[in-house]
């Protein structure tokens, strides 16, 4: 599956950190969200367009609110690029260029 999302931090390991095949974005948003709502049909198309090569994951903070904390997001949406459990790289906002620029850079 191309496009998840973590539910729990119990599936933080298996759908995140132990993912070695392919990068990993992560979507960290809230349903209450405006610019978050504008992101996620263009982030899920993108993903689907480039076939597989990166997995989208999906992270409420409403319901994750600790992974969140951990990984210092301020505010939403922020997109992390993880590859073998290393952020490589971040974003913050609905910037359509750094959002390229972070899909390029996953590719």
């Amino acid at each position: 599956m191309i496009i998840d999302e973590v539910n729990s931090t119990a599936e933080w390991t298996t759908k995140v950190m132990d993912v070695t095949d392919k990068p990993v974005i992560l979507d960290f948003y809230a349903d209450w969200c405006a610019p978050c709502k504008k992101l996620t049909p263009v982030l899920e198309q993108l993903t689907r367009d480039n076939g597989g090569k990166f997995k989208l994951i999906k992270i409420n903070i409403d319901n994750l609110p600790q992974l969140a904390t951990a990984l210092q997001v301020k505010s939403i949406p922020t997109l992390f690029l993880v590859y073998r459990g290393n952020v490589m790289d971040q974003i913050t906002g609905a910037d359509p260029k750094k959002l390229e620029d972070l899909i390029k850079t996953a590719l």
